[in-house]
Order: C-alpha cells, then structure tokens, then sequence
C-alpha cells in the first residue's frame, strides 16, 4: 500500500521469524516504565524490553543491551525481508485490552526513519495511523500473530497507536525493529 511519494504501508500475514508469543513472554525480562507527561508520572500503559545501543523517548533512557541469540535470529529474517540493515529492537507486550501506546511516531533523532518494522505475536489488535497534517486522515489495520509491518519513511508526515479495547483479549507482544544511528 502506498500513501504519497515514497511513504509506503506494508503487511507481510504469517511471517517465519522462528519466534512465539510464548517464548518470548518467557524469556524476556519485562519492565514498566514511568512516563513523565505534562509534570505528571504515570506507569506506560503495558510492559517493555529492549535491545540494541542506548535509546532515549520521551522520559525513558535504556542502556545498551545485546541481543539474545534466539532474538537476533529473528532482527537478521527481518531485515533481509525489510532489506534494512536495523540493529535494534523495542519489545512492547500488551497484557489485555487495557495495554495501550498513545498517538505518536518513531522520529526520535538517533532512528533511522527510512523503515521501522513491526512484528506481531498473539492476539490481533487495531493500528492506527493518521496524518499529523489532516488528523481525520486515518487508516487502520488489524495486526494478527505473526504479521510483519512495513513502515517506510512514514515517521515524518504520519502518527500511529495502538488503542485500549473493552473487548476481552489475551496478550500480545511487539517487537519493533529499528536502526540507530547516533
């Protein structure tokens, strides 16, 4: 799917990146981290990991962390799929329906925002996107397990989320793959 120019919006259904939702759940350490939004601290709204040099959003700086072996399995499947060199991963897992990522888009400075890619695993749940120009622009997409997502110079002009639901749901983690480059 293309948006205008060279923003592009692709869905690969049923990618083999050797990974489960279960072994994952596993074998990460899960944190949640407080979030400093206008002079407030609240908890983010699910559990995260992450892995690569040291990266900083919002009020959050993680350390520099090496890739487990089994993840980096996956970081090299998906970048030969992406043709993108990334070299790093925030892992986000969605306990239920009441998890959630707010409106926003990947262009910290140190990203490499040419291509983010976003792999699913366990319950499906809506992406959002919307232009940051025509907030009514919106797009959305349900994410299943193991849909790889291709976002390509869409950080720029384009906000996406991952909404909270009342409908009963099981976890799902996200593993989103990134290149820093500062």
């Amino acid at each position: 799917m293309s948006f205008f120019g060279n923003e592009s919006l692709l869905v690969l259904p049923k990618f083999n990146s050797g990974l489960t939702f279960s072994l994952l759940k596993k074998q990460l350490n899960w944190k949640q981290n407080q979030l400093k939004l206008f002079g407030r601290t609240h908890n983010e709204p699910r559990l995260t990991a992450w892995f690569g040099p040291k990266y900083s959003y919002s009020s959050i700086t993680w350390e520099s962390s090496p890739f487990p072996e089994f993840l980096k399995m996956a970081l090299d499947k998906v970048s030969d799929a992406a043709d993108f060199n990334f070299n790093a991963a925030l892992i986000n897992y969605y306990r239920d329906g009441s998890d959630s990522m707010g409106w926003h888009s990947d262009d910290e400075k140190e990203i490499d925002q040419s291509c983010i890619a976003s792999l699913s695993f366990g319950e499906e749940r809506r992406f959002l996107l919307r232009n940051k120009q025509g907030l009514k622009l919106k797009k959305e997409f349900l994410l299943k397990d193991n849909d790889l997502l291709l976002m390509n110079n869409l950080q720029k002009n384009w906000q996406h989320s991952i909404p909270k639901t009342t409908r009963p749901l099981s976890g799902r983690i996200n593993i989103t793959f990134r290149r820093i480059t500062d």
